[in-house]
């Protein structure tokens, strides 16, 4: 129970001074951070919490915040999966992917589109509910989603129970009705980490993972992904869209981009660019420049697929953001959450920062662009006028500091080389999370883009990592550290960004390999 009281008073302290959506939440949601661990304390308090438990317990307290940028990992190795995933599309579950090198469809008679009828002896619906995180969530659609990828694929590291052995499903072929039920068998990957409480060693044992490589934030998003490559999977180079007409010229498939230009049926040439995600660098800014610089010269508009995106890097949306637009485009405000750390971080960069007096000394220090944001003695002024933010509402008492920009960039500026102008429909779904919020929703505030799909996760501001040393497992969580504001004073924070163009997914696009969805996408750029 120490250690277990231990983190739980290091949490409480860590979301006492970081947390920034506090006050959204209890309007939102209610939400007490007091009710809240003393919920998790009445657990501990109750003396026969093991390891596991605890860890299940600590999961529910973060899905409670209703908050996809609040998550907790644990170390664990165990991992459980079957090889085939299901969506719930007008009230059935279909199958939409099978992983044919580990389910020989020869010898089990399933298919793509097939409606699943049972789940190891009971109503698919059931299992799924039990594994949606908040059933009352502000995103149902992504809260429906999360679990649905959940049931045949679970992980230790989420706190989930994996999972062995046979399991039996029924499914329904679509053409015949004929239903079947086969016996299929998890694959199992075991837990090989000791409980420490009990097998390793005094308090102040540091496990052996190599923590302080992980970068938090890809790990934060990368854990929402599907173990293996599938068009269904979070942040994947392709989805699940089939092509969308004739292709005249398409990337290198080696590319980190799937982009291609199309023909409609009129004859007129539109664009297709994929982007999976957001965690890229300069390199991959300079792979998308003559990509968008063809499609300038050649394409009419241009159709971009965030579908499924697990956001990223601020610097290369914004980068990003620069080369499709000739109009600076505003960017949304934060409400941050200061400490001393912040403070003492600001000082010093401000000191750096002094020696810093043309476009020249701007480029020696970043480079002519940063993430392939554009870089001059500009930037470094906005750099100022954002740590000095930091350092007047510190001094002025305010640990929950009134809005600025990040890095107090409120435009991002057209970008130098490239340019494109052409109109944009963007397509999301509530798969698409943090950056993948912030994209749609700065093209969206800025009258840029028409957006298409389903409303966004809603995960509205950036995110702060701890590592805790403990020995209850924690591997590491992070926490929202600010609240993003978009132009018409609402957060993106559980709202997300909603279409002008509403598609949901049916159980046509299904059974015919998405080419409604992709008859519906050509409509709405031939009306553009």
């Amino acid at each position: 129970q120490g250690e277990m009281n231990d983190f739980v008073s290091s949490l409480r302290s860590q979301f006492e001074t970081r947390y920034a959506p506090v006050q959204w939440k209890k309007e939102l949601r209610d939400w007490s951070l007091d009710e809240e661990i003393a919920l998790l304390q009445e657990k501990i308090d109750g003396g026969s919490l093991s390891v596991k438990q605890f860890q299940q317990e600590v999961a529910r307290f973060f899905h409670r915040l209703d908050d996809y940028h609040c998550s907790v990992l644990f170390f664990s190795t165990e991992a459980s999966s079957l090889p085939f995933l299901v969506k719930k599309v007008e009230g059935e579950y279909h199958i939409t992917y099978i992983d044919e090198s580990k389910l020989d469809t020869k010898t089990f008679d399933i298919a793509v589109g097939d409606r699943l009828i049972s789940f190891d002896g009971r109503a698919v619906d059931e299992t799924v509910k039990e594994l949606i995180r908040v059933p009352d969530g502000a995103s149902p659609l992504t809260e429906q989603s999360l679990a649905e990828l959940t049931l045949t694929n679970r992980r230790g590291s989420k706190a989930h129970i994996c999972p062995k052995g046979p399991i039996r499903i029924t499914v329904e072929k679509q053409e015949s009705g004929k239903r079947n039920s086969y016996e299929l068998v998890w694959s199992y990957s075991p837990e090989l980490i000791q409980n420490p409480l009990v097998k390793m060693g005094p308090k102040g044992y540091v496990s052996p993972f190599d923590v302080a490589s992980k970068n938090p934030q890809l790990k934060c998003n990368i854990d929402m992904k599907v173990a293996g490559f599938h068009p269904h999977s979070l942040g994947e180079k392709q989805t699940y869209l089939p092509p969308l007409g004739s292709i005249v010229w398409e990337s290198p498939y080696e590319g980190n981009f799937h982009a291609y230009i199309f023909l409609t049926p009129e004859g007129k040439k539109i664009g297709y660019l994929r982007i999976p995600h957001y965690m890229f660098d300069e390199k991959h800014i300079e792979e998308l420049a003559p990509i968008l610089a063809r499609f300038e010269q050649e394409t009419e508009s241009l159709v971009i697929d965030q579908l499924n995106n697990t956001g990223g890097n601020i610097f290369f949306l914004y980068g990003l953001l620069s080369m499709l637009t000739d109009e600076p485009l505003k960017t949304p405000l934060h409400h941050m959450r200061l400490t001393q750390g912040d403070v003492m971080l600001a000082y010093a960069m401000l000191d750096a920062l002094k020696a810093v007096s043309n476009n020249d000394e701007a480029q020696m220090i970043w480079g002519p662009t940063f993430y392939g944001y554009p870089v001059n003695y500009q930037t470094v002024v906005l750099l100022r006028n954002y740590y000095q933010h930091m350092i007047d509402q510190w001094m002025a008492g305010k640990l929950f500091a009134d809005p600025i920009h990040v890095y107090a960039i409120d435009t991002i500026n057209p970008n130098p080389k490239v340019r494109y102008t052409k109109p944009l429909l963007v397509l999301i779904n509530e798969l698409c999370f943090s950056g993948g919020d912030f994209f749609p929703g700065i093209l969206q505030d800025n009258g840029r883009a028409t957006l298409m799909g389903v409303k966004t996760a809603g995960a509205g501001g950036y995110v702060t990592a701890q590592m805790p040393d403990n020995l209850v497992g924690i591997n590491l969580y992070s926490l929202t550290a600010s609240l993003a504001i978009r132009q018409d004073g609402t957060p993106i924070e559980n709202l997300g960004v909603s279409p002008e163009i509403y598609y949901e997914l049916t159980k046509e696009d299904i059974l015919k390999g998405f080419k409604p969805f992709a008859e519906a996408i050509l409509k709405a750029v031939s009306e553009l």
